[in-house]
């Protein structure tokens, strides 16, 4: 892919990029007393804590001390619940012990599959793991080859057109490793 195709075709995203307040001290904020800080989360209205909890510490955990992390994070104010199934077994570890609280919770979930099937399976097998009906967001994680840009944009995935909101992804996201895209601009 040429620079001027990458442009071209990812130009939507600059919309995106509106959604983050310049000013940060415009910014919307909440915190309780010996909880973290949330932070809306861009135009969304999403108030999201400061620090997210990664689903990976929960990778190999018992039901118990996942049920426990997850608890004490709640209770700490976290909100943010990030996970992929990359991480081993945590999602099925994560699942039991955030269903109590899965109304409260923001969870991010992502995928490195590059074909729409692929990437769709995973999704469902994801919300089953997690045993929730639906993720407030879903990326396509680590996009670094120009490979990758061309397969999510290409024919076969359709990302613009075939990951729009609905009921079992709220939001959904590309996650560049700009660094290594870098040969975009030699």
């Amino acid at each position: 892919m040429r620079r001027r195709d990458f442009i071209k075709t990812t130009a939507f995203t600059i919309p995106m990029i509106s959604l983050f307040p310049a000013d940060l001290s415009a910014m919307k904020r909440a915190k309780g007393k010996g909880t973290i800080e949330k932070r809306v989360l861009g135009k969304t209205g999403e108030m999201l804590s400061m620090i997210g909890f990664g689903g990976i510490v929960v990778r190999d955990a018992t039901a118990s001390q996942a049920a426990e992390a997850v608890k004490l994070a709640i209770g700490k104010g976290i909100n943010y619940f990030d996970v992929a199934p990359s991480y081993g077994n945590a999602e099925v570890m994560l699942g039991p012990a955030l269903e109590p609280f899965r109304k409260g919770v923001f969870l991010a979930c992502k995928t490195q599959k590059r074909t729409r099937d692929e990437a769709r399976a995973e999704l469902e097998q994801s919300l089953k793991n997690l045993r929730t009906d639906h993720f407030d967001l879903y990326q396509f994680h680590a996009l670094t080859t120009l490979k990758d840009v061309d397969l999510i944009h290409g024919p076969e995935v359709q990302w613009r057109h075939s990951w729009k909101p609905g009921k079992r992804v709220k939001y959904a996201s590309l996650d560049f490793r700009l660094i290594q895209l870098r040969q975009l601009w030699p």
